[in-house]
């Protein structure tokens, strides 16, 4: 999704207001499907429940940890490989911020230790 999708997305975006009572009602007649059938006097339940089921598909889709993860282990290949010369890599896995120093996390632990 590039930047003037997410624009038009948001333009197009609607707040819809409902109670709590609805709330409710929404989460049964979309987990207990013989309930609409049993009760068929919610008038508003046809539409209520089809944008729940888009909007948790929606959800869903998007934050798929597998879906995450691959693209972000193709974008660490892609740095990796296309970006970065052999010399620019060298530096970036020896700068100093990337490194452990070892002697004050082992001064910590025996600071620590004493009291």
């Amino acid at each position: 999704m590039n930047n003037e999708d997410f624009k038009d997305n948001i333009k197009n975006h609607k707040l819809i207001k409902v109670s709590f009572i609805e709330k409710i009602l929404i989460m049964l007649f979309y987990y207990v499907k013989p309930l609409k059938f049993i009760c068929p006097c919610w008038k508003k339940e046809k539409d209520l429940v089809n944008m729940f089921r888009m909007g948790k598909n929606k959800i869903d889709a998007n934050l798929s940890i597998v879906g995450i993860m691959y693209n972000i282990n193709i974008m660490k290949t892609f740095m990796k490989y296309c970006v970065l010369s052999d010399k620019a890599r060298w530096m970036v896995a020896h700068c100093q911020k990337n490194t452990l120093n070892l002697d004050t996390s082992c001064e910590e632990e025996t600071s620590s230790e004493d009291e």
